[in-house]
């Protein structure tokens, strides 16, 4: 920061530099005025920019110290991060449990259980109370014997909904928080699949419903005994595996 003087016009400024009782010193000419100094102001903007330069170092003094702390105690830091972390996310889980009215899953030692009574999608049915709205639950009943569903339908019929609602279900179980139903009793799943949506790639010669098809493929050849993989094929079924 510079204070830049006093700003006198040309035809006064003579008066100043030929002042005796008042040293002032010319620091700019221009076309119409002239920018005068006195030894007080210039040693007051001295004082400034000093000040702006020991604040600075100062600053960088007190963060490289607070970094030099923070690095000798990172592992105490860390552990209580994590910790902090574990009470949120239970925290949280259980709050929203409770408000939204969730229950506890009993986990299936067998694959491929999936038995869900009145389940609702968590976000969804968020997104209908703001318009004083009740989600439909809906029931799943899967297992090893029964472990395709097909489903059809036009579209905006729900089909989405459910195969998204399901698969959020079963990760709600699985990172331990209670889940939107009824009552819900569920396998442990290595893996989730879930192909929604509409998109071509025409530059290589695919269709919508080619897309379709090679990205259900890939899905069941990626999927294990133990994978829940869902998919809509063409805006009009669903299928469950």
């Amino acid at each position: 920061m510079k204070l830049r003087g006093k700003i006198i016009t040309n035809k006064n400024s003579s008066k100043l530099i030929e002042s005796k009782g008042k040293i002032f010193n010319l620091i700019q000419n221009t076309m119409n005025a002239s920018r005068f100094q006195t030894p007080e102001l210039l040693k007051l903007t001295k004082d400034i920019q000093e000040s702006e330069f020991l604040a600075l170092e100062l600053e960088q003094k007190i963060y490289k110290d607070l970094c030099k702390e923070i690095r000798s105690a990172s592992t105490i830091i860390s552990l209580v991060a994590k910790k902090i972390a574990y009470i949120d996310v239970i925290a949280n889980f259980a709050h929203i449990s409770k408000t939204n009215n969730y229950v506890k899953p009993k986990l299936e030692e067998k694959i491929k259980i999936i038995e869900i009574v009145d389940g609702r999608h968590p976000i969804v049915e968020e997104s209908l109370k703001k318009d004083a709205l009740n989600f439909i639950p809906n029931n799943c009943s899967m297992d090893d014997k029964n472990s395709l569903w097909l489903m059809t339908g036009p579209n905006m019929a729900g089909k989405s909904t459910f195969l998204r609602q399901t698969a959020i279900i079963i990760l709600m179980n699985q990172i331990g928080c209670f889940v939107p139903a009824s009552s819900a009793s569920l396998s442990v799943f290595d893996k989730i699949f879930t192909r929604i949506g509409a998109s071509d790639n025409l530059a290589k010669g695919m269709s919508t419903f080619m897309m379709e098809m090679v990205e259900t493929s890939r899905i069941i050849n990626n999927a294990s005994e133990a994978s829940f993989a869902s998919s809509i094929v063409n805006g009009l079924s669903s299928i469950l595996i």
